[in-house]
């Protein structure tokens, strides 16, 4: 809805959702994720009832758009950001225009309200006591303790000690080519469109606003992040529409019908490859890089690669096959709750084949996704089996029979000694 406000035309506004459909981290992270994924998804629909607000200013609008603020500030606190989104985009508009909006300053109070209640009301925890409530959620919230290092370009880093490129290049080396230059396409083209007054409306400004306010408030307030960019998903919507706007407007200027249909084929086979490499990688495709990775990074030792821990099903059901019908005892250094989330979810026989060891002495096997210990576990036994993409290593599994470790003793340790 959002890229058919922008583009006025059903099938080209299909580009924007295609393309986040067939990005391949949003795309697994959609099957196990339950929090970013449903944040980007409120938080998109919190900008589509804004985007309405801006083309009709009316009390009916202005309640949709609280609606939606209240549903993504429930889901996670910087949800308020929509209400920094609308207020700077409202501004800016104000001063292209050179016009008090008298509109907007009337409906403030409407808004203001109905997002209060609504926050307060969808989340019982705020029913006593709610402004002390309120300001702990906060402090919080901005003082989140993640008590592991962060792998970035090969070290072992506290979350808090992370870079300002974090973000930028977890972005750059995850997302595929074809929709990275489309986006910087659509970027210049956007800029070039301002330079005449009739574009700078309010609606122009807010896919600039709804990346910037969100990457602003990351680079001033420092919060912590791990897991690459997952936490950032949220502004990805506004990366895709401008992909979107980059290759239809490339599109629109090619006047040569030959080289209209060359281009056409070439953006439909660098997305059909994407789609083949999704499905020839699913479930996992949250391990993937794209060519800049691969040429400029030794990824297995330069990022975390399989956080999720989405491969030990495979890896499960490869060990399962080859030692049937004997039972098999598996500890893992790392995520051991999303191992026990798999054997659950494992049909009953295979369930009884199947038991999790927090006593790496009463182990058979350790399976690791290298998360704390990049070089592996070699040191403690032999590697027999392992799962691969794109030759990267993501999942090993060891022989560990008589073999004793402490599950929490890598971990602790690692933390305990990087800066």
């Amino acid at each position: 809805l959002i890229c058919k406000t922008y583009f006025k035309n059903t099938k080209t506004a299909l580009i924007g959702p295609t393309i986040l459909y067939l990005t391949p981290r949003i795309f697994a992270h959609s099957f196990f994720n339950l929090k970013d994924i449903p944040y980007m998804t409120a938080y998109t629909a919190g900008i589509y009832f804004l985007l309405r607000y801006l083309k009709d200013k009316s009390r009916k609008n202005t309640i949709y758009f609280a609606v939606a603020t209240s549903f993504a500030i429930n889901m996670r606190l910087p949800g308020a950001m929509l209400a920094a989104t609308a207020f700077t985009v409202i501004g800016l508009d104000a001063v292209a225009k050179r016009k008090i909006p008298h509109q907007d300053i009337k409906n403030l109070p409407t808004y203001l309200t109905t997002t209060l209640i609504l926050v307060i009301l969808l989340w019982p925890y705020l029913w006593e006591d709610t402004l002390t409530k309120l300001i702990e959620i906060t402090k919080t919230s901005a003082n989140y303790n993640y008590g592991y290092p962060v792998v970035f370009l090969g070290e072992y880093i506290k979350p808090y000690n992370l870079p300002g490129y974090y973000i930028p290049l977890w972005i750059l080396i995850t997302t595929p080519p074809l929709y990275l230059a489309g986006f910087a396409a659509g970027v210049i083209i956007s800029i070039r469109k301002f330079s005449r007054k009739t574009e700078r409306t309010a609606e122009n400004i807010l896919p600039y606003i709804w990346v910037g306010i969100p990457v602003t408030a990351v680079l001033i307030l420092k919060p912590i992040l791990y897991d690459g960019w997952r936490h950032m998903y949220f502004i990805y919507p506004p990366i895709t529409l401008y992909t979107a706007m980059g290759l239809t407007e490339i599109y629109a200027k090619i006047k040569d019908k030959k080289i209209r249909t060359t281009y056409v084929v070439l953006i439909a086979l660098s997305i059909a490859y994407t789609g083949y490499w999704m499905a020839y990688n699913h479930p996992i495709q949250n391990v993937y890089f794209n060519t800049l990775g691969h040429t400029f990074f030794d990824l297995q030792q330069s990022f975390d690669l399989d956080y999720w821990c989405v491969s030990h099903r495979k890896q499960i059901e490869n060990l399962l096959e080859k030692t049937n019908p004997s039972k098999v005892t598996v500890f893992i250094p790392e995520a051991f709750f999303v191992l026990q989330a798999n054997h659950f979810a494992m049909e009953g026989e295979k369930q009884d084949l199947f038991e999790l060891t927090l006593d790496s002495s009463k182990a058979d096997y350790l399976m690791t996704t290298f998360r704390f210990k990049k070089e592996g576990y070699n040191d403690l036994g032999e590697e027999i089996d392992s799962i691969k993409v794109d030759g990267i290593t993501i999942n090993a599994l060891y022989d560990i029979k008589g073999k004793n470790i402490n599950p929490l003793t890598v971990k602790e340790t690692l933390y305990k000694n990087i800066e």
